[in-house]
């Protein structure tokens, strides 16, 4: 028997059962790559990126007055809202090197970047409003423990197999009695 089929013979059961706890149990559980905040910075990286556009295309930012909505003559046609329906807060004064775009976050209100307003990546968010920086749960625990459990039992699969081949080798099919 060929020492790919004595390691597969058993170990199988334990890599299928640690594929299913990485990859399976994350998708029911939940994944943090598509909370609403992710897709806020992402809209805020966008609209950042449309800013630096118009300061090209205008040499200086859009006032004020003007907002946000001066990025559409700098090739931007719609206006993204946040995740939460509220629109993108422009704040700049001429004394800034650079404006500032952020969300007023789940509550809706302007806390002028302060509150629950979803500014930076950098900033401390409440875990029960946007499910960061929260414990470990079930899906986090799934994601570690799974490949782990697989490595582990790939490798213990693989050593019992050449364990297996060098110190029982293989009888010929007279000793077998056949």
């Amino acid at each position: 028997m060929g020492l790919a089929i004595r390691i597969l013979r058993w170990w199988w059961i334990p890599c299928l059962g640690s594929l299913v706890l990485a990859f399976v149990l994350p998708a029911f559980v939940g994944s943090r790559a598509h909370l609403p905040i992710n897709r806020a910075f992402s809209q805020i990286s966008t609209l950042e990126t449309a800013l630096e556009a118009y300061r090209e295309k205008y040499g200086e930012y859009p006032g004020p007055d003007e907002g946000l909505e001066g990025l559409k003559r700098a090739g931007l046609v719609r206006l993204p809202r946040d995740p939460w329906g509220s629109r993108y807060v422009y704040w700049y004064l001429a004394s800034m090197p650079r404006p500032m775009i952020y969300s007023p976050g789940v509550n809706g209100f302007d806390e002028a970047g302060g509150g629950d307003d979803v500014t930076t990546p950098e900033k401390s968010y409440c875990c029960v409003t946007y499910r960061v920086d929260c414990p470990l749960t079930l899906s986090d625990v799934g994601l570690i423990a799974g490949p782990l459990l697989f490595i582990v039992s790939l490798l213990a699969g693989i050593t019992h197999g050449l364990i297996r081949s060098s110190c029982w080798p293989s009888r010929s099919p007279r000793e077998r009695g056949s």
